[in-house]
């Protein structure tokens, strides 16, 4: 993948990005994003955005958030989204903390500037007099290749700061759409915030690969997915855990009719059997809409049994191993029965294993460059040396190459 041609190719795609918000749906041809994006840029570089430059977003998920992002990505500024772990505290104090030249906000967001300064700006409603501030460079020797600086939060419970790379953004993307198979036809629906960064990596490959995208948040999940019937769902394991639950409260002859139904489907060839599931376990399948084919996870470890259930339901559960810090590094694909594990590595990485076991990822690229926040030593213990990431996880490899 490549920012600039995926920028340049926009007026060229077929597909759509479809938003959810409160009951409402509204589409937006990959075609007609080039015009808003084009807009965005021209305002962000008329306030005074530029190659470098710091921008800040706190917003909730919408298609005016993608826009301005891909507007930040085209003049090379470097974009700085606040995750909800900074509720309340999006205040002048952090713009200078962080270097912010200017800050994007929902209208929805305006009462935490109510005098809204110059460099405040809103991306979903009118402005006037918008300015951004006068700021030094950081002076970082890696400035030119920074993509945008991500929160996550930290074992410790601290938060981490990230330096995404933007070369490791365009090497990263290819390896998991190709392991997931991605279809023209396909149309994936993401919910969680934007702030995170594998969400807006989704984006990106929907606009590269051109296929259809859904963006909603989660108070609106299970009322989108009838109504735009996606095909693919990423979300946490928590998320399938809870759709378990829901199972599990089922009476017991139901239960075991499904399970007995499940065991014969897995008999029936393949091209129907899903088909077929979709009659028999209607009762499961209309939440996710009349289209869901695949579900996708990896956020966190997940129960054996939690796979299982849904391979029984003929609505795969497959599962990615990643950080943020290397990107996607392993796919468990639909057909595995290699409940437990992560699958198999992705191409263009390899593992290793220190004498505790501990994961060591080997990619040229890595999706980040370093932390900009951490526990002191955290770095050097994180970043090993140029393409070689510790993760910190312990694992180990069984016979056919599947990784626990």
């Amino acid at each position: 993948m490549n920012f600039r041609s995926l920028v340049a190719t926009l007026p060229g795609k077929k597909a759509s990005i479809y938003t959810f918000e409160r009951g409402k749906t509204v589409r937006h041809p990959h075609a007609g994003l080039h015009a808003d994006l084009v807009d965005a840029r021209t305002r962000l570089r008329n306030w005074g955005v530029g190659v470098g430059t710091r921008v800040g977003i706190y917003s909730p998920n919408s298609y005016q958030w993608l826009v301005h992002d891909l507007a930040l990505i085209e003049l090379g500024a470097i974009s700085v989204p606040f995750t909800d772990d900074f509720a309340g505290k999006v205040n002048q104090e952090l713009l200078d903390k962080y270097n912010i030249a200017l800050l994007l906000i929902a209208k929805s967001h305006a009462r935490i500037f109510p005098d809204k300064p110059d460099h405040v700006a809103f991306l979903d409603a009118g402005n006037s007099n918008i300015r951004a501030l006068e700021r030094p460079s950081s002076g970082d020797a890696d400035e030119a290749d920074q993509h945008s600086l991500v929160f996550s939060s930290g074992s410790a419970g601290g938060l981490k700061g990230l330096v995404i790379s933007r070369k490791g953004v365009e090497m990263t993307v290819p390896s998991v759409m190709e392991a997931i198979g991605i279809r023209s036809s396909d149309r994936l629906l993401l919910f969680l915030p934007m702030s995170n960064f594998q969400q807006r990596n989704m984006c990106y490959s929907a606009l590269w690969y051109d296929f259809d995208l859904i963006i909603t948040d989660y108070t609106q999940l299970f009322a989108a997915m009838p109504a735009l019937n996606p095909t693919v769902l990423i979300a946490p394991p928590v998320l399938y855990q809870m759709i378990y639950s829901d199972y599990e409260k089922y009476p017991g002859w139901k239960k075991a009719l499904w399970t007995a139904l499940g065991s014969v489907l897995s008999f029936v060839p393949s091209p129907v059997r899903q088909g077929l599931a979709r009659t028999l376990f209607q009762d499961f399948y209309k939440q996710f809409g009349t289209s869901m084919r695949l579900l996708v996870t990896g956020m966190a470890p997940i129960r054996r049994n939690l796979g299982q259930f849904f391979q029984r339901m003929q609505l795969p559960l497959c599962e990615s191993y990643g950080m943020v810090e290397a990107g996607s590094i392993t796919w468990r694909p639909a057909q595995s029965r290699e409940f437990g594990s992560v699958g198999k590595v992705l191409d263009g990485i390899a593992l290793s294993f220190e004498p505790d076991g501990e994961i060591i990822v080997n990619r040229a690229t890595p999706l980040t460059l370093r932390y900009f926040q951490c526990a002191e030593g955290e770095n050097e213990r994180t970043f090993l040396e140029p393409g070689r990431v510790a993760t910190g996880d312990m694992g180990r490899f069984d016979k056919d190459g599947n990784l626990y």
